[in-house]
């Protein structure tokens, strides 16, 4: 009996002793239990294969940790419209060099209405950029026939129409005899264009008189459609 009393561990050894039980107490039910945390994991350690597929979601990754080359790019589906891109969220800055070319930009896409005044340079225009394929065709047409017969002082008005679907960009008049003392009243587009009098965007009205008997005729600048 004695001897067992001699044998009695010491009260700092029994203080050890609990704290170890305890500690592996608190493992062995975490592990029992299925609720491994953090503190249970080196960092580092949890790699993708550790990880059940299709088990991450948005919420466990921190806001903004992925970049550019976190991403596959030919997994990502194609914007469905521009209506989707908020006016003004597109600048120039966040386009690389050479990013916009000619085959990624929709037929008919870009119309005069989108571009700024003055948003375009020469400088900004490839030499070969612009040929004869790009550039409208125009012709001068003076009214066919005999033109318009007047007589002294009398007031009179020649038309001329451009071919087929072509439209007027400027005209004017012209007497068979330029001699005599001539007024012109009006030299004007006969449709919507400034200073249009009709609704015909392919005419050419003049109205005029001659202080002799004279003929007048219309002429005008049509560019080919």
């Amino acid at each position: 009996m004695k001897d067992l009393m001699r044998r009695r561990p010491s009260p700092a050894m029994v203080v050890a002793l609990i704290a170890l039980f305890v500690a592996l107490g608190g493992v062995s039910y975490g592990l029992a239990t299925g609720s491994v945390n953090s503190r249970e994991i080196l960092n580092n350690t949890v790699r993708s294969v550790d990880l059940r597929n299709n088990n991450a979601t948005g919420t466990d990754l921190r806001n903004d940790s992925l970049t550019g080359s976190d991403i596959l790019e030919s997994s990502l589906d194609q914007v469905p419209s521009a209506a989707n891109v908020a006016d003004g969220a597109i600048t120039t800055q966040k386009l690389a060099a050479g990013a916009v070319t000619s085959a990624k930009i929709d037929a008919a896409a870009v119309t005069a209405g989108k571009i700024a005044a003055n948003a375009v340079q020469s400088s900004e225009i490839d030499t070969a950029a612009v040929g004869a394929a790009e550039l409208k065709d125009t012709y001068i047409f003076v009214g066919p026939g005999a033109g318009t017969a007047g007589g002294a002082g009398t007031y009179v008005t020649a038309t001329v129409t451009c071919a087929g679907s072509d439209i007027v960009l400027s005209g004017g008049p012209s007497w068979q005899n330029p001699s005599t003392n001539l007024n012109l009243m009006n030299s004007v587009p006969n449709g919507p264009a400034p200073g249009g009098v009709g609704d015909n965007p392919q005419q050419w009205i003049v109205t005029g008189s001659s202080a002799a008997a004279n003929t007048l005729f219309a002429w005008a600048v049509c560019q080919r459609n």
